[in-house]
């Protein structure tokens, strides 16, 4: 028979085993080490989240829980100082800054002051939860935004919380859990032209238009006939032309910089010539023919001018396409003569921009069944997969294909 005194030592026994709340729970595993945990709050599925510790005693497992819980209490007390958004604005503007080229800085603040700034500059950081960014990108893809836009703002607002992990403003990343896959909302029939090269019914006209204006003429058939981006072609002097051997030398490419003041905001553009988009980039190329005339054409052009201004323009050092004043010619002053001949053409509501005729140059040697490796080779691709994405599909092309449809099942009935 159990006495009184039994029963009350057992009711101690349970009293000393209860933990205050968040204290977490202490096991023993199977294998010996003991595990404990503290609540980080309820996740996105609605499932309870726990930071778990590790070690060889039950103490050491205490001692670790102990140490969580006041962490956590003092970082939330000094979160709550600032805002999400002055806290991500400081990440912006001290670190990411310098990680990133400005261009690429130029469109994270973008980013920022155009979809989450908006939606978040009156909460904590520690109310951001995934429900929240969930939501937040549920928020720009209803707003008719590109799952482009969504992707690169999930990317962002990750990495500002990698920062703030590390530096302990919160316990964990609340953007690892969020996914968001969804399929294609927009009509098809209302989508952009989806073929990027200049369809093939379309490039005579293009080309012969090209005629009229001996300085697009040469500076097309460059991306036309062999694939280069536009800040390559700006690039390029005449040193990189050797005539003798065909070559053309790819080893830098005209882009910009942005200048910033304090607060994030452009201030300025810069026009540079510097090292190529990626390390495969640099490459020596053969000229087709049809190129290297066009290229000699230029050249005496350029001498011509050249003498009528009492200037050099086409030695060695000259850039090929330089203004008359020898500086190397900037991406927005020639795209706006490049659109203006488009426009007098009634070509501009074709898209067909600048980096099409790179499109077009691939397309062209698919469309004669070169090896995908070779257009790989000459679009400069670190990897096939990319050059895939170049290259577009003809869908008229399928019409042609009936009279060899025909003969194929014409075929299979007589082997029947």
């Amino acid at each position: 028979k159990t006495t009184q005194k039994e029963i009350y030592i057992r009711q101690m026994k349970k009293i000393k085993q209860r933990r205050g709340n968040n204290e977490g729970c202490v096991t023993q595993r199977k294998d010996g080490l003991f595990a404990g945990y503290i609540n980080l709050g309820i996740g996105e599925d609605g499932k309870r989240k726990r930071k778990f510790v590790y070690g060889h005693t039950r103490e050491e497992v205490e001692q670790k829980i102990a140490k969580l819980t006041g962490t956590l209490s003092s970082l939330k007390l000094k979160s709550l100082q600032n805002s999400f958004c002055d806290l991500m604005k400081e990440w912006l503007l001290v670190f990411k800054i310098n990680d990133v080229s400005s261009r690429v800085f130029e469109d994270c603040m973008r980013n920022y002051n155009l979809h989450i700034k908006p939606n978040m500059q009156n909460m904590g950081i520690l109310q951001i939860d995934s429900v929240v960014i969930k939501k937040l990108l549920n928020r720009i893809y209803a707003n008719n935004h590109s799952r482009e836009v969504v992707r690169k703002t999930k990317t962002l607002l990750k990495q500002f919380f990698d920062y703030a992990v590390e530096e302990k403003l919160v316990q964990y990343n609340p953007v690892l859990s969020v996914n968001f896959k969804v399929k294609e909302k927009r009509d098809l029939s209302e989508m952009r032209r989806p073929y990027k090269a200049i369809p093939p019914e379309d490039r005579k006209k293009f080309l012969e238009a090209l005629t009229q204006n001996s300085f697009l003429l040469t500076l097309c058939f460059i991306g036309f006939y062999m694939g280069l981006r536009i800040g390559e072609i700006l690039a390029l002097k005449w040193k990189d032309v050797d005539f003798k051997t065909a070559t053309l030398n790819i080893n830098k490419g005209v882009t910009y910089t942005v200048d910033f003041d304090e607060n994030g905001n452009k201030v300025g553009v810069k026009t540079i010539v510097s090292t190529p988009k990626t390390s495969v980039s640099v490459a020596l190329l053969p000229i087709p023919n049809v190129l290297l005339d066009s290229l000699k054409r230029w050249k005496d052009l350029q001498k011509e001018k050249g003498e009528k201004l009492g200037i050099e323009l086409a030695s060695n050092d000259d850039f090929i396409f330089c203004n008359d004043d020898k500086s190397v010619r900037t991406y927005y002053g020639t795209r706006t003569i490049y659109n203006r001949f488009l426009r007098r053409n009634k070509l501009n509501e074709q898209e067909f921009h600048f980096h099409a005729l790179r499109h077009t140059f691939g397309t062209i040697l698919k469309e004669n069944e070169e090896n995908l490796y070779n257009i790989q080779l000459l679009l400069r691709h670190a990897t096939a997969k990319t050059t895939e994405r170049y290259l577009s599909i003809d869908t008229q092309k399928a019409l042609s294909l009936k009279t060899h449809l025909d003969n194929v099942f014409k075929n299979i009935q007589q082997d029947k």
